[in-house]
Protein backbone atom coordinates (compact mmCIF):
# COMPACT_ATOMS: atom_id res chain seq x y z
CA UNK A 1 0.00 0.00 0.00
CA UNK A 2 1.46 3.52 -0.80
CA UNK A 3 2.37 5.75 1.75
CA UNK A 4 -0.12 8.65 3.39
CA UNK A 5 1.95 11.29 1.92
CA UNK A 6 1.81 8.97 -1.73
CA UNK A 7 -1.96 8.74 -1.26
CA UNK A 8 -2.48 12.62 -0.26
CA UNK A 9 -0.40 13.46 -3.40
CA UNK A 10 -2.48 11.11 -5.71
CA UNK A 11 -6.12 12.11 -4.22
CA UNK A 12 -4.77 15.85 -4.77
CA UNK A 13 -3.68 14.97 -8.73
CA UNK A 14 -7.04 13.03 -9.45
CA UNK A 15 -8.93 15.66 -7.65
CA UNK A 16 -7.72 18.41 -9.92
CA UNK A 17 -7.93 16.92 -12.74
CA UNK A 18 -12.04 15.67 -11.90
CA UNK A 19 -12.69 19.52 -11.38
CA UNK A 20 -12.25 19.76 -14.88
CA UNK A 21 -14.58 17.65 -15.95
CA UNK A 22 -18.42 19.01 -15.83
CA UNK A 23 -20.94 16.96 -13.66
CA UNK A 24 -18.45 15.22 -11.95
CA UNK A 25 -17.58 14.95 -8.52
CA UNK A 26 -14.91 13.29 -6.94
CA UNK A 27 -14.99 12.52 -2.78
CA UNK A 28 -12.13 10.02 -0.87
CA UNK A 29 -11.54 8.67 2.74
CA UNK A 30 -9.08 9.98 4.64
CA UNK A 31 -5.50 8.38 3.74
CA UNK A 32 -4.45 8.33 7.72
CA UNK A 33 -7.59 6.13 8.24
CA UNK A 34 -6.73 3.77 4.96
CA UNK A 35 -3.38 3.12 6.63
CA UNK A 36 -4.84 2.97 10.31
CA UNK A 37 -7.07 0.18 8.24
CA UNK A 38 -4.01 -1.44 7.04
CA UNK A 39 -2.24 -1.32 10.08
CA UNK A 40 -4.96 -3.28 11.83
CA UNK A 41 -5.37 -5.42 9.15
CA UNK A 42 -2.11 -7.08 8.96
CA UNK A 43 -1.94 -6.93 12.62
CA UNK A 44 0.63 -8.44 14.80
CA UNK A 45 1.69 -8.39 18.83
CA UNK A 46 2.96 -4.76 18.06
CA UNK A 47 -0.58 -3.57 17.35
CA UNK A 48 -2.05 -5.50 20.08
CA UNK A 49 0.16 -3.58 22.21
CA UNK A 50 -1.09 -0.21 20.71
CA UNK A 51 -4.57 -0.87 20.58
CA UNK A 52 -4.23 -2.20 24.40
CA UNK A 53 -2.68 1.40 25.16
CA UNK A 54 -4.69 3.44 23.06
CA UNK A 55 -7.83 1.89 25.05
CA UNK A 56 -6.04 2.11 28.33
CA UNK A 57 -4.95 5.72 27.76
CA UNK A 58 -7.79 7.45 26.06
CA UNK A 59 -5.30 8.08 23.44
CA UNK A 60 -6.60 8.07 19.82
CA UNK A 61 -5.87 4.95 18.19
CA UNK A 62 -3.71 6.58 15.18
CA UNK A 63 -1.69 9.09 17.23
CA UNK A 64 -0.88 5.49 19.72
CA UNK A 65 -0.27 3.80 16.41
CA UNK A 66 1.96 6.52 14.78
CA UNK A 67 4.12 7.14 17.99
CA UNK A 68 4.77 3.44 18.44
CA UNK A 69 5.06 1.96 15.03
CA UNK A 70 6.46 2.96 11.52
CA UNK A 71 3.22 3.18 9.78
CA UNK A 72 5.17 3.37 6.38
CA UNK A 73 7.23 0.05 7.01
CA UNK A 74 3.45 -1.88 7.54
CA UNK A 75 1.99 -0.22 4.21
CA UNK A 76 4.94 -0.96 2.18
CA UNK A 77 5.53 -4.74 3.64
CA UNK A 78 5.22 -7.67 1.66
CA UNK A 79 1.44 -9.48 2.64
CA UNK A 80 2.37 -12.93 3.80
CA UNK A 81 1.11 -15.63 2.65
CA UNK A 82 0.13 -17.27 6.05
CA UNK A 83 -1.91 -13.90 7.87
CA UNK A 84 -0.58 -13.34 11.54
CA UNK A 85 -4.13 -14.75 12.83
CA UNK A 86 -3.69 -18.27 10.99
CA UNK A 87 -0.37 -18.50 13.16
CA UNK A 88 -1.97 -18.94 16.66
CA UNK A 89 -0.18 -22.60 17.37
Amino acid sequence: MASVAEMERKITLVRDLVRKVAGVQFSSESPKDAALQCVLARGGTEVGTVILRAAQSGESLWKAAARSLDIDAYLAAEIPDSPSWDNRG
